[in-house]
This record gives structure tokens, sequence and C-alpha cells, in this order.
């Protein structure tokens, strides 16, 4: 079984290039604390969560 977690019907594909506003935005909001505190020591899901919570902007 392939539980697709985040989408219906696809993986979570990995995005290659950041939005120009994107470290700006990690920046004024902290937003490092709250990945950090997410990912809990996982250097994986830290990306992910990264990725997957600035996809709104790209």
């Amino acid at each position: 079984m392939k539980a697709f977690l985040l989408f219906e019907n696809e993986d979570f594909e990995s995005v290659k290039k950041f939005p120009p506003q994107g470290q700006t935005l990690i920046h004024d909001l902290a937003l490092n604390v709250l990945f950090s505190a997410m990912a809990a020591g996982d250097d994986f899901i830290f990306k992910v969560v990264n990725e997957v919570l600035l996809s709104g902007i790209y």
C-alpha cells in the first residue's frame, strides 16, 4: 500500500529551487525554530518541512 500523505494521487516531489523571498520569509518569521521543532533533529524531515511550508509561495 502506498500512502499519499500530501497529495491524493501522487508523491511529494522535492523542489530544486526556492522562491527569491523564501529566505527572507524564513528569517522574518523565525521559521527555522518551527522547522527544527517539527523535525526533532531529523535532517530529512527538516528539509521536507521547509519545502512543503514554502511551496505555497512558489
